[in-house]
């Protein structure tokens, strides 16, 4: 290769290595818990403690970590969430019953800290179970380039010994998804927890019948790998494992405990339309139906256009 042709080439090639550089982020940085979950049955008038570790590897970046006392809210999804102090109305919020040894502290790599929270339950605290959230966040932490947050939440639940449990709940809703051609049919339903304690594994059973009084589909879920905590309204996602032809149809909707007890029972009318035939844009989103393909990351086409340069500087390169 002549020296003239390396200096026409080396200002690709420079390019190319340095689109890699932009591309190729450095190592994540997360945070280890031990100790992510306190479940216990507590007397009133008792404190109890629960201690949370936290650890990184030596080969992630210091951070500062803040800790958070918070209250326990629940998505539509059953998945937990942490609520703002302002946000925490619940009667069965354990929140205020909960100190902790630290608010903050600086974890260096390969460090592990104690973290101490000491639940004090009142001699008057009534029946049911108490909630919480203790969160775990870091600031952003660098890395080369790029920046990382960590946030883990630690759930506190309480069952107050002795006092009277109620397991109720109540059907809200009932309503059919929209009708996709070659997609089964989903019936959503709406459950709150109507109770003072949470419960786990409830499963939604659901049968359908036509106009004539015909059973045409009956589903169920598995059940529930997340609690329903008090005062929370969720949903349940039955697939029938098939579409149904256009009509109105009777739902009944039932939602039972683990060891089978029937929370609520429910009978709502469907209707399912024609799905549309109009060539409209049809957008996939996570969710019901399956997840989306993800969408092609902005590195990813910076490296690709990188490669191109090179190739075509090389391709030029043996064609002038």
């Amino acid at each position: 290769m002549s020296m003239y042709t390396m200096n026409r080439f080396y200002p690709l090639f420079l390019l190319g290595i340095l689109l890699l550089m932009v591309v190729c982020p450095g190592p994540a940085s997360a945070i280890n818990v031990v100790g992510a979950k306190y479940m216990g049955t507590v007397n009133a008038g008792d404190t109890v403690t629960h201690t949370i570790t936290v650890s990184t590897t030596a080969t992630d970046v210091p951070m500062d970590i803040a800790i958070d006392v918070l209250g326990f809210g629940q998505t539509a999804d059953q998945s937990y969430s942490s609520l703002s102090p302002a946000d925490d109305t619940s009667p069965y919020s354990a929140r205020n019953f909960i100190t902790l040894d630290t608010g903050s502290f600086h974890l260096n790599p390969g460090e592990s800290k104690k973290i101490t929270a000491t639940i004090v339950i009142p001699k008057d605290v009534g029946d049911g179970g108490r909630y919480a959230m203790i969160s775990l966040h870091n600031a952003p932490a660098m890395s080369g380039t790029t920046a990382y947050v960590t946030a883990i939440s630690v759930p506190v639940m309480i069952t107050i010994a002795n006092s009277n449990l109620q397991k109720t709940g109540t059907i809200s809703e009932i309503k059919a998804s929209e009708p996709i051609i070659g997609k089964p049919l989903h019936i959503i339903t709406s459950l709150k927890n109507t109770g003072n304690v949470l419960y786990y594994s409830t499963r939604n059973t659901v049968t359908v019948s036509d106009s004539g009084g015909n059973v045409t589909a009956t589903a169920s879920t598995d059940p529930s790998v997340f609690a329903i905590i008090p005062t929370n309204t969720v949903t349940y996602d039955v697939s029938l494992g098939k579409s149904l032809s256009p009509g109105t149809y009777s739902v009944k909707s039932e939602v039972s405990l683990e060891n089978g007890a029937l929370l609520d029972s429910a009978t709502s009318l469907v209707e399912v339309k024609s799905p549309s035939l109009a060539p409209t844009q049809v957008t996939v989103t996570s969710g019901e139906y399956g997840s989306a393909p993800a969408p092609v990351p902005i590195t990813t086409i910076l490296l690709a256009l990188g490669m191109m340069v090179v190739i075509f500087g090389t391709w030029k390169r043996k064609n002038e």
